[in-house]
């Protein structure tokens, strides 16, 4: 077995996650002791675990993640870590202010490794079409009235404002077939015709489901394209 399927496995069993492209990824950061690292999406924490353990005294480690439960995992495959740890739940859209608060002068080595997570498909929130669960689709634990899902989305939202954020973060392509379905009634949970597309065509599947999760990500107001952004045409 080779020095890096060793290393792979170490960090597989202590975090439960297996980083991609690990030994890649460490060689072109070439973490120094004190380095300044930001990872600007946990995950399964796996790189993280990987490259922390690589900084010193004087290092320091900046972990960010929208879901609350990467940043947990994260604290837990951290614990022995001797760098200076900031763990943070949020987007890294805002890196700039979390690290002013923190006050971190400047990064070193940045890691963005984008991408869903085994985690997040398989939690029961609704980021799943194969699986018949409610169509929350947000990384809140307990969503309250307040919280916006995509079931609040599909079925409140005007079908323009909705297209809108299909054409300007997703594809685009599906929207015709959803427009249509988003007048059939309320929905409550994944739409059966889209899981049959996913068991189908894996490519057509990750097309769709990155038009459906960008819709709940979306924090602007409702029906207001992004600036530069052009409307979809109607079906």
């Amino acid at each position: 077995m080779s020095l890096e399927s060793v290393h792979r496995s170490v960090v597989q069993r202590e975090t439960g996650h297996t980083p991609v492209l690990l030994h890649e990824v460490e060689a072109n950061l070439a973490i120094r002791p004190d380095d300044c690292l930001l990872d600007a999406t946990l995950g399964g924490a796996g790189h993280a675990k990987a490259l922390a353990r690589l900084l010193g005294a004087k290092g320091i480690f900046i972990g960010i993640d929208a879901d609350r439960g990467a940043t947990l995992r994260a604290q837990e495959a951290l614990k022995d870590v001797v760098a200076k740890i900031f763990l943070i739940e949020g987007n890294f859209r805002n890196v700039e202010s979390y690290l002013g608060k923190h006050g971190i002068p400047h990064l070193t080595k940045a890691l963005f490794d984008l991408g869903w997570s085994g985690y997040q498909l398989t939690a029961g929130r609704g980021f799943s079409f194969l699986e018949d669960e409610p169509l929350l689709m947000t990384y809140a634990d307990t969503p309250t009235e307040h919280t916006l899902t995509a079931e609040t989305i599909v079925n409140t939202w005007k079908a323009e404002s909705i297209a809108d954020v299909i054409y300007g973060w997703g594809r685009g392509t599906v929207f015709a077939s959803d427009r249509q379905s988003h007048h059939r009634g309320p929905s409550k949970g994944p739409d059966p015709h889209l899981a049959g597309i996913g068991r189908d065509n894996p490519r057509r599947r990750a097309g769709i489901l990155s038009e459906r999760t960008s819709a709940s990500g979306n924090e602007d107001v409702p029906g207001t394209p992004h600036r530069g952004q052009r409307r979809a045409r109607r079906a």
